[in-house]
Formats: structure tokens, C-alpha cells, sequence
């Protein structure tokens, strides 16, 4: 049986497969924002590889079943006080002081070709800058809740979760809000949706995250699905006259 300081770790432990992708997206609205960290092996020869007795689809199977609590660091070596008679009442009270939200949603990603776990919580805006994934995973992205309301998140080049787990091949960072957008860096900002590509070279290429909200200001952004519509529709609208211009001027030409 899994002591419980494996139980924390195995989230880490996924980082370790080759072939592995973090996704990160955040829901920022209406006074909320909803986390997601999500670990994804496509790697398929790798899923039965032996790992300390467990291979990748067992640890997938035990995160699910009993989800750990995941803690801004491991504290105390990872050991759970509750379960510990090492700790005394005075330690106990400081260690439950340092939980920041232990209980997130778990899923299970699983197809023919993906294979891994998804963690989710959703905060109070207010709340977001103590969590836990950030705290562990994504240590250079920070939260800062600025004067007038406006919410700012930046994250420096030190992409430092690439030298703790080499197999780890991207991080993709999405964040969603319906708030009004004053400043960012994004690769692609749709309707409200940001979208950065981390890769292993990000820190070489000094490549950092810049996003700023006016919390005062709720925009109604176009659902992403209608934005691609209306985007192959102008791009079928822009072929067509297109070819109604070669078209008339090939006819002018035989003439």
C-alpha cells in the first residue's frame, strides 16, 4: 500500500515519462478563476514501463482511485502530520496552517493514444495567487491583484519545471476570461482566449507571459467556436472572389 508521501508525488512522477505534456488553463470570470493541470503521456511504449514496482498505467489508476492532496511544497518531506505520531499538536496546527485548497477534482485522460490525470480547482480571484500548482509546478508565474482592481500575470524566462523533469516536452498555457484585456504577450488571443506554447528553449529565447485585467470590466467575447466560423467563412468568401477575379481576367485575356 502507497505511504502517503508517494501519494503526493505521483503527479511529479508522470512528469518523468518521455513523450509528456502539462497543460495549464485557467477560467478567469464573474469573480472566479478555475484552475486545470493536466499530464499527458501519447508515448504509448512507455505506459507499461516499470517505474519502483509501478508502471505508468498503474500510477494513472492509483491517482485516480484516491486522488492525493496536492501542497504548495512538500512539507515536512511530504509526511502527513495526521497520520504521523512524530508530530506534536503545535506541529500539526502549523502544517495544516500551510495547506493552500488540498483537495482538487481528478480525472482520468484516457484513449488510444493519450494516456493521464487532470487536476482541477476553482478559487475566489481574490484566492488564486496561493495555488498549488503554481506554488510547485510553475514556480515563475506569479499572481498579483494590483491597485484598481486590475489583475496581473507574468511569468519570468526561468522555465525551471524543464530541468526538473527532462522528459517534459511543452507546457501549454491557456487562460480564458469574459474581463477586459489591457495588456498581454499571448501567441494567439482570440475572444478572450490566451493562448503561450513553453518549450524547452522558452528560457534560452527568454520567453516570459505578460496578461493584465481590469477586473472592473466584463466584455462579451464571441464563443472561440463562432470566432473559427465566421474565420472560414471569410476565408471561403476571400477564395471565391478570388477566383471570380482570375476567372475575368483570364476571359479579358483570350478576348
Amino acid at each position: 500500500m502507497l505511504n502517503n508521501k508517494i501519494k503526493v508525488l505521483i503527479l511529479s512522477l508522470f512528469l518523468l515519462f518521455t513523450g509528456c505534456t502539462a497543460n495549464y488553463e485557467v477560467e478567469i470570470k464573474d469573480g472566479k478563476a478555475t484552475e486545470s493541470f493536466s499530464v499527458i503521456n501519447k508515448d504509448i511504449s512507455s505506459w507499461k514501463n516499470d517505474l519502483g514496482g509501478l508502471t505508468y498505467e498503474e500510477l494513472i489508476d492509483i491517482y485516480y482511485e484516491k486522488p492525493p492532496k496536492i501542497y504548495s511544497y512538500l512539507i515536512y518531506g511530504g509526511d502527513d502530520p495526521e497520520e504521523e505520531s512524530t508530530y506534536d499538536d503545535q506541529e500539526k496546527v502549523k502544517y495544516k496552517e500551510q495547506l493552500i485548497d488540498p483537495t482538487y477534482k481528478s480525472e482520468k485522460i484516457s484513449s488510444s493514444t493519450e494516456l493521464g490525470v487532470k487536476l482541477s480547482y476553482t478559487f475566489d480571484i481574490d484566492k488564486y495567487k496561493d495555488s498549488s500548482i503554481l506554488d510547485y509546478y510553475l514556480t515563475n508565474l506569479s499572481i498579483e491583484h494590483k491597485e484598481n482592481n486590475i489583475l496581473s500575470i507574468y511569468a519570468t524566462p526561468e522555465w525551471n519545471v524543464f530541468s526538473r523533469y527532462e522528459n517534459l516536452e511543452n507546457v501549454n498555457i491557456t487562460i480564458k476570461t469574459n474581463y477586459e484585456i489591457l495588456k498581454t504577450n499571448a501567441d494567439s488571443n482570440i475572444n478572450g482566449v490566451l493562448k503561450w506554447n513553453i518549450d524547452k528553449n522558452s528560457t534560452r529565447k527568454g520567453k516570459t507571459i505578460v496578461l493584465e485585467l481590469n477586473l472592473n470590466e466584463e466584455k462579451e467575447y464571441i464563443p472561440e467556436y463562432i470566432a473559427y466560423i465566421i474565420l472560414i467563412l471569410i476565408i471561403l468568401l476571400m477564395t471565391i472572389v478570388g477566383y471570380k477575379i482570375y476567372f475575368r481576367v483570364k476571359v479579358a485575356d483570350k478576348v
